[in-house]
């Protein structure tokens, strides 16, 4: 039994599922007019019925809502995002920071000492407040509130706003020891000193203003220094910016492409779904899936009919025999459509033609005679037809091989069936050969595997096998 077990051959189970296609096809047209055609009927019904209409009327109005309030998220989240790709820009392009070259960034620092003439009083229980708490703290102030950065912007070369000024140029207050200090960050050695010259100028125009008020002292300066270093955290900020620009534009188109879907949706809802049309298309809708359903569905039953069938399909069911196999092509009707056959053909099948019966017709019998007289004695060697066949075809067969002239001296005789017939065994006792013959998709798979079994056992050799009928292309 385990000689015959098939093998799945996939384009022998493609083929033999679509070459049914025009049953699949009318089917399918069947079923999607009957089906589509009582959903559409259905709809029309539901088209006059005013509790469906109301009911329909509702459902839309609450998709509309859902599909504005759609629209409108999508349109917030692109001004959001076109805003921000807008503000990161004006940044990248504004800021300082983003100028300077992270591997020679340029850095200066100063430092002011409030110095006032406060002595202490040994002789007196009550101590005068020092001054000098107080000036700092108007300097904090000073500092602060912005007044100082406007004074040093209105003195630059080019104009500046506050935000961008105070990334590089900043001021510390310590108040316990009267000291104020600046660092200044640019893009040369020259940028940090006409900062920290106008800081100094702006310092001194203050105290001016304070000594009025409170009383004259001192403003010393100290630790003013310029030097450039390398920043590895400043080269990192510079990338991000940078990289931000360029994922908030690839989050806008994103959301470009999802306001297009959303638009293409419109379409689907403009108008509530109570018209004939909508009918008429949902009818329509229901037919095609219904056809495309059922198509499938009978070409995935002639697969499978091919899968369980127990009838010989192809050669490949004689592999392992160690002997010629002949295909015999079939001859084929026209039919409308033929083009789509040849299509199929083409695809799935090898080279046989329908056209080519009688040259391999004739070559399988020149070869089956020229093997019969290498193997045997006889100057006229004797091969019978065997297999399960009607008798008046293999009849036909063995006249039509004999009138080949690669078959000259070479006898061909009809055995029949040595399985159910006991003088098809006499014919093969007589015979010096034996040739099979089956059918595609006649001749069953376990009857040919019993007449080769019973060849054997009568030991007689077994020439060639025929396989007549063989699909082929159109």
């Amino acid at each position: 039994m385990n000689e015959q077990e098939k093998e799945i051959n996939l384009k022998r189970l493609f083929y033999k599922a679509c070459k049914n296609w025009r049953i699949a096809v009318v089917a399918a047209f069947i079923g999607a007019a009957v089906i589509g055609g009582t959903k559409c009927t259905v709809e029309f019904v539901k088209v006059h019925d005013p509790e469906v209409v109301a009911e329909r009327q509702t459902e839309y109005e609450g998709e509309l809502a859902l599909y504005q309030q759609r629209g409108e998220v999508i349109r917030k989240s692109m001004d959001s995002l076109q805003t921000s790709m807008q503000q990161q820009k004006e940044y990248n392009e504004k800021s300082v920071l983003m100028k300077i070259d992270p591997y020679n960034e340029w850095r200066g620092s100063v430092d002011f000492y409030v110095e006032t003439d406060w002595q202490i009083m040994p002789e007196l229980t009550y101590q005068n407040q020092n001054p000098a708490n107080q000036i700092v703290r108007v300097y904090s102030t000073y500092i602060t509130n912005g007044e100082l950065y406007q004074y040093v912007i209105d003195r630059l070369d080019a104009p500046m706003e506050i935000r961008y000024l105070r990334e590089i140029l900043e001021g510390t207050v310590d108040t316990a020891n009267f000291l104020i200090h600046f660092s200044v960050r640019g893009v040369s050695e020259a940028e940090c000193q006409n900062l920290l010259r106008l800081v100094e100028e702006g310092m001194r125009a203050k105290q001016t203003e304070i000594e009025a008020s409170v009383g004259t002292y001192k403003l010393l300066t100290t630790n003013s220094a310029v030097y450039s270093q390398i920043n590895y955290e400043l080269e990192q900020m510079q990338k991000d910016n940078q990289q931000e620009v360029s994922d908030l534009n690839t989050a806008l188109t994103a959301k470009k492409f999802e306001q297009l879907e959303w638009e293409r949706d419109k379409v689907e809802i403009e108008s509530p779904i109570i018209g004939r049309r909508a009918a008429v298309k949902a009818g329509i809708k229901v037919a095609i899936i219904t056809g495309l359903v059922i198509g499938f569905l009978i070409l995935a039953f002639y697969g499978v009919g091919y899968l369980l069938s127990k009838l010989v399909q192809d050669k490949d069911e004689f592999q392992g025999w160690e002997v010629y196999v002949a295909e015999l092509p079939r001859t084929y009707k026209k039919k409308p459509f033929a083009w789509v056959d040849r299509l199929i053909g083409r695809w799935f099948l090898g080279n046989v033609e329908a056209g080519e019966y009688e040259t391999r017709l004739s070559a399988a019998t020149k070869q089956i005679g020229e093997a019969a007289k290498l193997s045997f004695d006889t100057t006229e060697p004797k091969l019978t037809l065997v297999g399960d066949l009607p008798a008046e075809e293999l009849a036909a067969l063995a006249e039509e091989m004999g009138k080949e002239k690669g078959a000259r001296r070479v006898q061909f005789s009809v055995a029949g069936n040595p399985v159910l017939s006991a003088g098809a065994i006499d014919s093969i006792l007589f015979a010096d050969g034996v040739v099979l013959v089956a059918k595609q998709e006649y001749s069953k798979r376990e009857t040919v595997y019993q007449i080769k079994a019973q060849v054997e056992e009568l030991k007689k050799p077994l020439v060639a096998v025929v396989l007549t009928e063989v699909d082929a292309m159109v």
